[in-house]
């Protein structure tokens, strides 16, 4: 395979946070997503940014510019107390998912219009009628991979992000 030859997504602004399953342009997005926002503080340190719900990948947390970790699992906070400052605010955070929608989406497309190369079976298959997921009308010998059938995962930060003292 040569390699990835997808451009990259032109930026999408968005107003609120939400799932990418919800957005057709973002359901079968993977890689890093960048959300940047301001916010005002008086005298807040310590300081925890919560990020609320995330439910699949991992994110890096940016503060004026400098680096408050990442955050890759429950309660999903990063310690913020030497980046926050009284005043304005500047927050950037880098979401990064998983690859699994973006392989349930190549699954539809000819092979020459995939974002994705991978050793795995790709399957655009149909359920026939009355039959439940795991029975295809051409059944492969060896299910290894995904189908464009398979349910995508909830992925993007969905919040609510705030700022906590604790």
């Amino acid at each position: 395979h040569p390699g990835i030859t997808a451009a990259p997504p032109k930026p999408v602004a968005l107003d609120a946070l939400v799932d990418f399953r919800e957005r057709k342009d973002l359901m079968h997005f993977a890689g890093t997503a960048t959300y940047r926002t301001t916010f005002t503080v008086t005298g807040a340190k310590p300081a925890v940014l919560s990020l609320g719900k995330v439910p699949t990948g991992l994110a890096r947390v940016y503060l004026n510019g400098k680096d408050c970790g990442t955050v890759w699992c429950a309660p999903w906070e990063a310690n913020i107390s030497a980046a926050v400052k009284d005043g304005t605010n500047e927050l950037e955070i880098r979401y990064i998912n998983n690859w699994y929608n973006r392989l349930v989406g190549d699954c539809a497309l000819p092979e020459n219009e995939r974002v994705t190369k991978s050793n795995l079976h790709y399957w655009n298959v149909e359920r026939k009628p009355g039959q439940g997921a795991h029975r295809w009308k051409t059944l492969p010998t060896v299910y290894s991979g995904y189908s464009s059938f398979d349910p995508l995962q909830s992925c993007g930060l969905l919040g609510p992000v705030m700022v906590r003292q604790p």
